[in-house]
């Protein structure tokens, strides 16, 4: 970290998108934890607002590109180049600069794929982290909900693939030796018994300057997780059992990470995860190629219902046609004069 950016480390809360993070982010501000001075403003699909800075937003999305990535394709970026360092730095000071002492709360999911960068940014050492998890399935169904607009997804595989790469990434960027409070999203909302060991947790791993009473976290808590959250439009399942596997050895580290002290030789699992992830092989193509057999599919179904379009035109014009044929032939002298003789030949036919 530069001289200019010695402020207060932030707190990190790291999550793939629709992992529950937004929810979650507004309520560390509940509790006095401070987010950027320029937030992405609210829309349908989060209508109290993401806890996102822009100028984080654009300059992660700057980092990617440079790399060749995007936020749905992200690249693999090895190590922190100094620009990266650099544009994050900057970023940051833009939006964390005038807070002075406060504790902070920094989110973006990119985040998970680039924390090199960012570790670097932040001064090199250790991290403190909220890690946020959510089931592969509800995470995909909210990607793919029509509320998301211009941003939404088109393709379960698509969707599934990014889920995986961006929890890799963020467990592969973490270190033992960060502090680290991890998160069961479905749990924290679903399973009352979690919930309240969570919290606990949650109140010792919080700034001594923002220590809350159990009764006050649960009412704050209250307060943002009140109506249910949206689990999207139902998709069929698309996660390879790798995936999944991937996702029960984190429920079951959240569960001890929450039962025993953080950080202790008495938390198992740890070291065990992170190898489970630096060991795994990829389980899904590149997200780029997934991606673009997704829109040749797409392309080709198009196709299929322009012929089909086309086809289906062309047939009523002809049928038009007849039909204008048969009201012209109609029309004429010797229709109308031979017709007796068409009605006779039609009782002989039904005679016979």
């Amino acid at each position: 970290m530069t001289q200019e950016l010695m402020m207060p480390s932030p707190l990190l809360l790291l999550g793939m998108h629709r992992s529950g993070t937004s929810a979650l982010v507004n309520f560390l501000s509940d509790l006095g934890l401070k987010g950027p001075v320029d937030p992405l403003p609210a829309a349908p699909d989060n209508p109290d607002g993401y806890g996102e800075s822009l100028a984080i937003i654009n300059a992660n999305n700057a980092i990617l590109k440079r790399h060749g990535g995007t936020w749905d394709a992200p690249c693999q970026v090895e190590g922190a180049a100094h620009d990266d360092v650099t544009i994050a730095e900057q970023a940051y000071l833009a939006a964390y600069g005038d807070l002075g002492g406060h504790p902070l709360v920094l989110k973006d999911p990119r985040l998970c794929v680039l924390l090199a960068t960012w570790r670097a940014a932040l001064g090199g050492g250790n991290l403190k982290a909220i890690v946020l998890f959510r089931h592969p399935d509800r995470v995909v169904a909210s990607l793919l909900h029509p509320n998301r607009g211009e941003s939404q997804l088109h393709a379960a595989l698509h969707a599934n693939a990014l889920w995986e790469r961006y929890n890799r990434a963020m467990l592969e960027g973490l270190s033992s030796d960060d502090e680290i409070l991890f998160c069961d999203f479905d749990a924290l909302v679903n399973d009352l018994s979690y919930r309240n060991l969570w919290l606990e947790r949650l109140e010792a791993f919080l700034p001594t300057s923002l220590r809350h009473d159990r009764t006050s976290l649960a009412a704050a808590f209250a307060n943002r997780f009140l109506e249910p959250t949206k689990s999207g439009t139902r998709v069929v399942s698309v996660a390879t059992p790798q995936q999944l596997h991937l996702y029960s050895e984190l429920v079951s580290f959240a569960k001890a990470n929450v039962q025993r002290a953080l950080l202790s030789q008495e938390t198992p699992g740890l070291d065990a995860l992170f190898s489970l992830v630096h060991d795994a092989k990829v389980t899904v193509p590149a997200l780029r190629d997934a991606l673009d057999s997704t829109t040749r599919s797409l392309e080709d179904q198009t196709q299929a219902r322009h012929y089909v379009e086309s086809y289906s035109a062309n047939q009523q014009r002809r049928i038009e046609a007849l039909d204008d044929q048969i009201a012209a032939m109609e029309q004429t002298l010797s229709w109308r004069v031979t017709e007796p003789l068409r009605k006779v030949q039609q009782r002989r036919r039904r005679g016979s």
